[in-house]
């Protein structure tokens, strides 16, 4: 829930935004995401090399949470701020830089979000069952954010600056349930980089391009 509290609804009305708010064309957004998506194993296998080899007092996973929830939740409202003074270059320029910086920021918080599940607790079916809870939580908080989405632009006057506040407020939502999650588990088993725990690192990597 706390990745799809902005990211969810992110996915669900970015292009429209695009096309209709800054006025880009369905070709020119689609090529964008397109090359965007291609780009996207190679940098989750990056980071989930990063988070394995992370070493902290908070364990390997749960700083990024804590370090990457407010990159994440200002690059997400960035993706809105698209300069009116722009020309049509400009404004694909900054759509395509700002959409693939903020892709980079979801994977930080992503990977590790997903990679604490296994370093919470050695039960097999214990991870099951919490991963059931994390997915059964995030399909909820999807469904909130996409209704909630669209009145809270409205409510913010409608135009590209109602899309602006719509999305600092879910970003502070993001934020606030990432440090939750921070603050509330603990990596009970060995951060030891091992082949094991490599392979389950880029698996989630994987799961999530």
């Amino acid at each position: 829930m706390a990745i799809n509290f902005t990211f969810g609804s992110l996915g669900v009305f970015v292009v429209y935004f695009y096309t209709n708010v800054v006025g880009l064309s369905a070709g020119v957004v689609g090529t964008m995401m397109l090359v965007s998506r291609s780009f996207d194993g190679i940098i989750d296998m990056v980071i989930g090399g990063l988070v394995d080899r992370t070493r902290s007092r908070w364990g390997k996973t749960r700083p990024w949470l804590l370090f990457g929830a407010i990159p994440f939740a200002l690059l997400t409202v960035m993706i809105f701020a698209v300069p009116a003074n722009l020309g049509g270059v400009g404004k694909i320029a900054y759509a395509f830089i700002s959409y693939n910086i903020l892709m980079i920021s979801f994977s930080s918080i992503a990977i590790p979000f997903g990679t604490l599940n296994s370093l919470v607790t050695r039960d097999r079916h214990q991870r099951e069952t919490f991963n059931i809870f994390r997915m059964t939580e995030a399909q909820i908080g999807l469904i909130i954010v996409t209704n909630l989405t669209m009145p809270l632009v409205q409510m913010f006057g409608g135009k590209q600056f109602g899309w602006i506040l719509a999305y600092a407020c879910l970003g502070v939502g993001s934020v606030a349930l990432l440090w939750i999650v921070f603050f509330t588990q603990r990596e009970r088993v060995s951060a030891t980089v091992d082949e094991n725990n490599q392979v389950e690192t880029l698996k989630v990597g994987q799961q999530l391009s």
